[in-house]
């Protein structure tokens, strides 16, 4: 748990329906206290346990996310992560990197944004230098892929590598809307949720806080609990089908919160209640 000091906003969300006991996440003074009690120091080893796959859910202008697992590589490796699949097309630059070559990377798509390329630069090869493979296991946007063969194809990448090696684990970084355990925007299964319909073991994190504005309501929580300036992750697999769970009931397995460089709405209420919450992973481009 880390310390909290002290808060003062009371403004109450919509009510919601929820199992047992009372529900957290519908009061901000409730969420303020809880999100103290239960935030603890991000440790990927833990995250990783015994999965085949950790979902690494982004916004892809988050430039914080991939400082975050740049700093954490030697950890991913410590957590036995041996590939780091990425949202990017095939390259042959890709074999030079892994082979441990000299690459230059200017050129190469290693992200959805083309102006986030220096961060997921430093990602890719903070993960590369700890020897984990960097594997693109995105289908070419040039061919206009529907939602459905997208996801299809992002998830064929993630079995044809645990095809070729059942002991790798895989840590995937995309966008936050594939990366839940359920629906990519309201209808296709996610790439997450197929890698786990096909039996594999795969923990779904999303990222918050860092330049990302949304959800207004936990980040203003955080900040009330006097963490705001602080990296913690939550357990949000504790709440079971409560509604109001940031990222939407039984989207996500943990929640990671990077410290928060941007300012709050001015009007600090969430805007993000009932169905936004449940349906909206996020307001900035995680597709």
């Amino acid at each position: 748990m880390i310390t909290p000091t002290s808060g003062n906003s009371e403004n109450v969300f919509p009510s919601a329906n929820h199992d047992g006991a009372p529900n957290p996440w519908l009061n901000s003074r409730t969420l303020m206290e809880e999100i103290a009690n239960q935030a603890e120091p991000v440790n990927y080893i833990n995250l990783v346990g015994d999965n085949s796959v950790i979902m690494l859910g982004e916004g892809h202008f988050n430039s914080p996310i991939r400082e975050n697992i740049a700093l954490h590589a030697a950890e991913f490796k410590r957590a036995g992560i041996t590939h780091y699949a990425i949202e990017a097309p095939n390259n042959p630059a890709f074999d030079e990197l892994n082979s441990g070559n000299l690459v230059d990377l200017t050129t190469v798509t290693l992200g959805p944004v083309p102006d986030e390329h220096k961060s997921y630069e430093r990602a890719v090869r903070a993960m590369a230098d700890q020897g984990i493979k960097v594997v693109p296991v995105d289908i070419d946007q040039r061919a206009k892929p529907s939602k459905q063969e997208r996801e299809i194809f992002l998830t064929d990448g993630i079995k044809k590598i645990l095809a070729m090696d059942p002991d790798a684990k895989v840590a995937v970084l995309m966008g936050g809307h594939h990366s839940i355990r359920t629906v990519h925007d309201g209808s296709v299964p996610s790439m997450a949720a197929r890698l786990i319909e096909e039996g594999m073991k795969v923990v779904a994190v999303q990222y918050l806080g860092g330049i990302e504005r949304t959800p207004s309501h936990f980040l203003e929580a955080t900040a009330n609990a006097g963490i705001g300036q602080s990296d913690f992750m939550m357990d949000l697999r504790l709440y079971g089908k409560q509604q109001g769970v940031v990222f939407g009931t039984g989207n996500a397995d943990y929640a990671i919160h990077l410290q928060q460089q941007a300012s709050l709405p001015p009007d600090k209420l969430s805007l993000l209640g009932g169905a936004t919450l449940g349906a909206g992973i996020r307001l900035t481009a995680g597709y």
